[in-house]
């Protein structure tokens, strides 16, 4: 904790060693609810694995980045974002989650700020997109208040014995102006 009493939060890089891999699982993990709305059961025993191999087809390895969110050097929530995708203006969330005991403590809100920043830094990024799985719907409100809306572009969602559609939201990064 900081000397006011508030919590450290930081994106860490999440690489290929076992620790790294090991934080992002016990992460994913600590996330029951989250699985079974989206994908129909408890999180599987290489999930941290799924989340660092999945690609669209095609798509650069480079311009992915796994990030987990630590709190006082704890990890309570993981990030992944597709840099350029799906085109070079854009980053995709793939993944935005903090683990269920962390939840409703605004540490959600205060982590989106870091995920933000890091890629607002990004210079040819002028817009974010998302998809809200309908099973998971309830994070919703949490996109919409952070200025993200529906782009209309709606998908199917299967994954196991999980049958939905997946909403696209999307949100304008600000571009600075001559003066910054």
């Amino acid at each position: 904790m900081s000397d006011d009493g508030a919590v450290d939060l930081r994106l860490r890089t999440v690489g290929r060693s076992v620790e790294d891999v090991g934080a992002l699982q016990s992460v994913l993990q600590d996330a029951p609810d989250y699985a079974r709305r989206v994908t129909g059961g408890p999180p599987s025993q290489d999930v941290a694995t799924e989340v660092l191999d999945g690609l669209p087809s095609g798509f650069d390895r480079r311009r992915k980045h796994v990030w987990t969110v630590t709190a006082d050097d704890e990890p309570i929530g993981c990030v992944d974002v597709l840099d350029g995708y799906p085109d070079p203006a854009t980053a995709w969330i793939g993944l935005f989650l903090i683990r269920e005991t962390d939840q409703g403590r605004g540490l959600g809100g205060r982590a989106w700020d870091l995920v933000e920043q890091r890629i607002g830094g990004w210079s040819h990024v002028r817009r974010i997109h998302l998809a809200v799985v309908g099973t998971n719907d309830l994070v919703r409100p949490f996109w919409e208040s952070r200025g993200f809306t529906p782009t209309g572009d709606v998908a199917d969602h299967r994954h196991g014995d999980v049958v939905s559609t997946a909403t696209v939201m999307a949100k304008a990064l600000r571009v600075p102006g001559p003066e910054g």
